[in-house]
């Protein structure tokens, strides 16, 4: 990985109707009971804090060496996506590989924005929180922890 600029910090409050939404895009079904409803507890008070950063990343990067590269304190990003360098469209896997120039996506459990981000051992300052983009909505799809 060649750069790494932080594009956005975007704070994300589920709801129950936002993670079934949730559980439709990634065709997660096993999640659900009998009547539909989210099987599993879902702590609320854990989300508080919840973020989705968006990051620039520009030169020849492995997604999974890149992602196990970044961590806030001792949370690690989840449920990453990777988008096009404008941050319009999603990519594919093998567009992901082929990519030089695109933006990765990642949802942070616990954050707080006077804490750097943590990149190979760079750390970089956190912008202040700010609302979801438009443009993010369609992707933006997040799941509580098991």
């Amino acid at each position: 990985m060649n750069d790494l600029k932080i594009i956005g910090l975007y704070r994300i409050v589920p709801t129950m109707e936002s993670i079934l939404r949730a559980v439709q895009y990634y065709d997660y079904d096993w999640l659900l009971d009998e009547d539909g409803e989210y099987e599993d507890e879902i702590y609320w008070e854990n989300h508080e804090n919840l973020g989705l950063l968006e990051v620039q990343v520009r030169g020849a990067f492995s997604p999974d060496e890149l992602m196990a590269s970044i961590s806030l304190g001792d949370q690690a990003p989840y449920m990453e996506f990777y988008l096009n360098a404008s941050g319009s469209s999603l990519l594919s896997d093998e567009a992901i590989n082929e990519s030089q120039d695109c933006r990765a996506c990642f949802f942070l459990h616990f954050v707080d924005p006077a804490k750097p981000l943590e990149v190979a051992r760079e750390r970089i300052a956190l912008p202040a929180w700010s609302e979801l983009p438009a443009r993010l909505e369609p992707f933006a799809h997040y799941l509580p922890l098991d």
